[in-house]
């Protein structure tokens, strides 16, 4: 909740709900992932985002506003659970079945961290396993490194059982983010999510990638003309 660049958003409506709600409910979507939860601080400005998602449904784990490496490796070792996927709190259009792809792969050859580039902003996620935050949280006391949770690990992925995948969309990767950082990024997203509920349903969030860059590619195409 705060953002420096749009306070609050994660409140902002999208599609009829709060964007952390829309976030939650795509994440939801995920056919191998166990269990799907908001981790947050505990600070109180907050409140109002942990409340409004347990109003929705969603478990909600609460740890440190700036250490946010050690959130994520209290909230793993709450829920009992040996591997995370990350997903940005503003990535509404995350690719599910990304995930579901990672996760499966991660567990089946023992990885430390999986994730893909050639993407646009906004489909992106990452697998990290419960040992490898233990271990950078040893190793590493850099701000940058404890903020970004996986930071340490993407820039020594050579010291990690990685592996890097690309998704290969093409060249519209270069020309939009949907990811909600600013007011112009709002109003995009939601002009997306808008579309996507006419095209495949209101309570269906087990869309595809390619649906979403159907959606991007007819606004621009509007905005052009």
């Amino acid at each position: 909740m705060s953002s420096t660049r749009l306070p609050g958003k994660m409140l902002m409506e999208i599609a009829g709900m709060p964007l952390g709600e829309y976030v939650f409910r795509r994440c939801c979507a995920s056919g191998i992932a166990d269990v799907v939860v908001l981790v947050t601080s505990r600070e109180q400005s907050d409140d109002p985002l942990a409340i409004a998602m347990e109003e929705a449904g969603a478990l909600v784990f609460r740890g440190s506003l700036d250490n946010v490496l050690e959130r994520y490796i209290k909230a793993a070792q709450h829920f009992d659970v040996d591997y995370i996927c990350r997903v940005c709190g503003d990535s509404p259009f995350v690719d599910v079945e990304y995930i579901d792809k990672m996760f499966v792969m991660a567990e089946e050859e023992r990885l430390d961290y999986v994730s893909f580039t050639d993407s646009i902003d906004g489909f992106f996620s990452e697998i990290i396993s419960l040992e490898s935050l233990k271990n950078s949280a040893k190793i590493t006391k850099d701000p940058e490194d404890i903020e970004h949770v996986t930071a340490y690990i993407r820039k020594n992925l050579d010291k990690f059982n990685s592996r890097i995948l690309s998704m290969g969309i093409g060249s519209i990767k270069d020309k939009v983010s949907i990811t909600v950082d600013t007011a112009d990024d709002f109003v995009f997203t939601k002009k997306i999510a808008e579309q996507i509920n006419l095209d495949v349903g209101v309570d269906n969030f087990n869309y595809s990638s390619y649906s979403v860059i159907h959606v991007i590619e007819s606004i621009l195409e509007l905005s052009s003309k």
